[in-house]
Order: C-alpha cells, then structure tokens, then sequence
C-alpha cells in the first residue's frame, strides 16, 4: 500500500522548492523528491505558470531493487 503524511512545518527543499514539496520513500530511504519551482514562471514571465518537478534516484532505486533478492 501507499502511505501518505504531510510535515506543515518542512525544512527541506526551502532553497530550490516555492511551495509544495514531496518526497517517496522505498523502504524508509528517500529516493524521489519534487515540489513547485517559479525559475519557469520567471524565465516565461508569465506570472500564472505553475511548475513541478521531480527526481529519481535511480541508482539508488536499482541498489535498493537487487538487495531485495
């Protein structure tokens, strides 16, 4: 199953995420992570853009994948 929690008062990703923030876990290690970014609005000057991005660890994942067998 999927466990879902929000943290209200995060500090992680301040620096590189405006808003809304998330992170996957696999096992209790953190392997995705992605949140809202404005550096697209900015760049587009278009003050309605919205952004999200993520990221994989993929390597990680891969590790995490052959230690399971």
């Amino acid at each position: 199953g999927i466990n879902v929690s929000f943290c209200l008062d995060r500090v992680y990703g301040t620096g590189h995420y405006s808003g809304l923030a998330f992170m996957m876990f696999v096992n209790g290690i953190d392997v995705v992570d992605g949140g809202v970014v404005s550096w697209v609005k900015n760049l587009s000057s278009n003050s309605k853009e919205r952004t999200v991005v993520s990221g994989m660890g993929t390597q990680l994942l891969a590790g995490l994948a052959l230690t399971q067998n």
